[in-house]
């Protein structure tokens, strides 16, 4: 057998460990298996070479492990089921990546079960994710805040035991890189919450027009190329992404906004980018050359491989949270045909609408999830805790304040109107408890709400008592007690608007009398249609379905002398829609949705740029009725939202704990 000096020393180590043995000079000695020699050798050899010339030395002193009663198996057994159980990784090398921070880890020859065991160490120690194939390269991702997880990580006992080999060039080069990012993310957190720069000679031509925290958002896109703009409702996010993309030339561009929207970001390219060509895509057919494409979340699937060719250099996705939802198919074709596009942009005034966890396909999409959040458990195990309420697994919340800073640290640009705009008026809101026409038949129904809902059934003379009944089973049948009775909630809510209409009806012309334009917000399509057919001389209404009339209706309401209502359902005209704010300062909402962010976005189609005077807010809500507590709940709700993205609550956070 040809061995060089170093294979030697290790034969020569291996037969003095022997001798050892025959002197008694180790006691107790147990596991004289593949682990004995990983023992043995820990700090000495970390090739799988060199542990088969240790085996050798050893199998060929046999009559010494005989008589010591040794029972050393050697690798070179035939025992197919042994060697099955005692799986061998060869040369593991092992990278750790942590948003562009790589440790390289080369570790020896390893048993499976060790292997294993130090799976599970990374895993429920570091918090770290791994990915490994075999014979090819792991990959570990976690959160690297400091460098403290690589000595962590490197002079742990476990890792001693098995014993190592590192390039220490390659580990300062990490280490200085991570100084690099640390440094960068204190950049961008500074950025996300900035109102202004100072002029540059760079910003000319479209950025002129820009308010000075819009141009902070280019500022911020020139160290990421994920970024999730998510300033307050009517601080122009359209803009400012129009902005990054003509900075940066990132043409083509694919922007895929809510169907309504599409006219508008039309509109919007026109007058900053005159220069650039845009499609909107309503076909799946030929599409022609362009600089930009607009194409609705639906048609998207349609046409993903249309795009691919193409390769665009950036996706646009307005009102991200459309994607808060894993499973739904708009989600799934977004993440699975446009997350390799090189630069990414999210633009949404809500990405949290309701709890912590929608965040994460939005993180996936802009690829941070892994690398900056350590993966989708880990961030959901920190933020939206996993909770059984009786009957399933819901998400909560937790450490929200954390949250917004290490989303401002990594992707998000959130700024609040009160904050940049000071010239902006402030929102006044107004709770207006309306009284009903019929107290007597609202607490009938909240005796028996189920009853009630066959009864307004049966005020439908198309319905037969069949078809009554069939639909009142629909509402009942396979329901839990808790759908039941949320169901129940529903019907109270219908019975509160049909019993308040009247002084709604009465309250609206009064505000007529005192205003010229009145905007009137409500959940269900029939509240907007009564409404209307109430005003319909003096009024333009909005619902789902209407996309293509949107532009119409809107230049209507702001030009039309004559028309003083904009009614709309809160879903179809609570978003994208601008220029109201031209001619009105007032909003009414006639029925509240469940989701604050949604009324939000609603109260911002009128307090946003361009609007000179105070905004009245009024909530009108029928008195004694449920209204009142889903007011209650909404307000609850919004608390959880403001932790997460409201600055000044973070800086009151940071102040007490550090004190």
């Amino acid at each position: 057998m040809n061995t060089n000096y170093e294979d030697h020393y290790v034969i020569k180590f291996a037969r003095l460990f022997l001798d050892f043995v025959k002197q008694d000079k180790i006691v107790g000695f147990s596991a004289p298996d593949k682990i004995l020699l990983e023992h043995l050798l820990r700090g000495k050899v970390n090739d799988y070479g060199k542990i088969k010339l240790i085996d050798e030395a050893i199998v060929k002193n046999q009559e010494i492990l005989d008589k010591y009663e040794i029972d050393y198996e050697s690798l070179s057994s035939k025992n197919k089921d042994v060697n099955q159980e005692r799986q061998v990784y060869d040369n593991i090398n092992i990278k750790i990546v942590g948003d562009n921070n790589v440790i390289e880890v080369r570790l020896p020859w390893l048993p499976k079960d060790k292997f294993d065991t130090l799976i599970g160490f990374f895993k429920t120690t570091l918090g770290m994710q791994f990915e490994f194939r075999h014979n090819e390269d792991g990959v570990w991702f976690s959160m690297i805040r400091d460098e403290s997880i690589f000595d962590e990580l490197l002079n742990h006992p476990l890792v001693k035991l098995i014993g190592y080999s590192i390039d220490n060039d390659k580990l300062q080069k990490a280490k200085d890189t991570l100084k690099v990012e640390i440094e960068k993310q204190k950049k961008l957190f500074e950025l996300s919450v900035t109102a202004q720069l100072e002029e540059t000679e760079e910003f000319k031509g479209m950025f002129t027009k820009l308010y000075p925290f819009q141009k902070v958002s280019v500022e911020y896109s020139k160290l990421k190329r994920s970024i999730l703009i998510a300033d307050e409702m009517g601080l122009g996010k359209t803009i400012q992404a129009l902005a990054i993309i003509e900075y940066h030339q990132l043409y083509p561009a694919l922007i895929v906004v809510p169907a309504m929207l599409k006219k508008n970001w039309r509109r919007e390219i026109n007058v900053w980018l005159p220069h650039k060509s845009v499609v909107v895509v309503e076909t799946d057919k030929i599409i022609p050359p362009a600089d930009l494409y607009i194409v609705s979340y639906s048609m998207a699937s349609k046409v993903a491989n249309r795009f691919v060719v193409r390769k665009p250099k950036v996706i646009v996705c307005d009102e991200s949270h459309y994607l808060k939802n894993p499973k739904a198919a708009r989600t799934d074709y977004i993440l699975k045909n446009f997350k390799t596009i090189p630069f990414k942009m999210l633009t949404t005034g809500t990405p949290i609408l309701n709890r912590t966890v929608e965040l994460v396909p939005q993180l996936d999409l802009l690829g941070i999830l892994d690398t900056h959040f350590g993966g989708k458990r880990k961030f959901i195990n920190r933020y939206a805790p996993p909770q059984w309420n009786g009957f399933g697994t819901t998400y909560g919340s937790a450490n929200e304040e954390e949250l917004q800073v290490e989303l401002r640290k990594s992707c998000m640009i959130r700024r609040m109107k009160k904050d940049v705009l000071i010239e902006l008026p402030d929102k006044i809101r107004q709770v207006i408890y309306l009284p009903l026409s019929d107290v007597a038949a609202y607490e009938k129904v909240e005796a028996d709400s189920i009853n009630w809902y066959e009864t307004k059934l049966r005020k439908n003379k198309d319905l037969s008592e069949h078809e009554i009944l069939e639909k009142v089973d629909e509402k009942l049948d396979n329901r839990s007690w808790f759908a039941e009775r949320m169901v129940r909630v529903e019907y109270l809510r219908q019975a509160a608007l049909e019993y308040k209409m009247k002084a709604v009806f009465e309250w609206v012309d009064d505000t007529l009398e005192q205003t010229s334009k009145l905007i009137l917000f409500c959940h269900h399509r029939e509240a907007v249609e009564q409404l209307y057919e109430q005003y319909k001389d003096r009024a333009v209404m909005l619902y789902g379905g209407m996309s293509g009339q949107v532009e119409d209706i809107i230049n209507k309401f702001i030009n039309d002398k004559r028309i003083q209502l904009f009614i709309a359902s809160i879903q179809s005209g609570g978003v994208g829609i601008d220029g109201l704010q031209e001619v009105c300062d007032k909003v009414a909402f006639v029925e509240l949705a469940w989701t604050p962010a949604v009324m939000s976005q609603a109260e911002d189609r009128v307090h946003r740029i361009g609007q000179g005077n105070p905004v009245n807010i009024y909530y009108l809500l029928g008195e004694d009725t449920i209204e009142e507590h889903v007011y209650s709940v909404v307000v609850d709700k919004e608390e959880i939202f403001e932790k997460s993205t409201n600055i000044n609550k973070l800086f009151i956070w940071m102040r007490n704990k550090k004190n």
